[in-house]
């Protein structure tokens, strides 16, 4: 079925897909905040506890997962190490600012 769409079928799909994309973004803000907030939460219980805002092996094992899921579906696994690095990022730098 690969035929041509017309300039209105065309823009109402356009139109009805894009709707698709800003629920989707929509939905990875919130889940960023989510993310966001436990890490605070990390943070504090580190601070409380002395222990390192890193843990290397952690994130390599995690890492490690991601690129299984990844493959699994299809996805880039540089694209997936790319988020991740920001991800982690925003962590660390959560955390050191964490006052208890």
């Amino acid at each position: 079925m690969n035929r041509k769409l017309n300039s209105t079928e065309t823009k109402n799909k356009l139109i009805k897909l894009r709707k698709q994309i800003a629920i989707i973004d929509k939905t990875l803000l919130q889940l960023i905040t989510a993310r966001n907030n436990t890490a605070n939460q990390i943070g504090k219980i580190k601070k409380l506890s002395g222990l390192p805002i890193r843990n290397i092996a952690l994130e390599k094992r995690n890492s490690q997962e991601r690129h299984k899921w990844a493959k699994k579906h299809s996805l880039s696994t540089a694209l997936i190490d790319k988020v991740w690095r920001l991800l982690i990022a925003e962590s660390v730098r959560i955390q050191k600012e964490v006052k208890t």
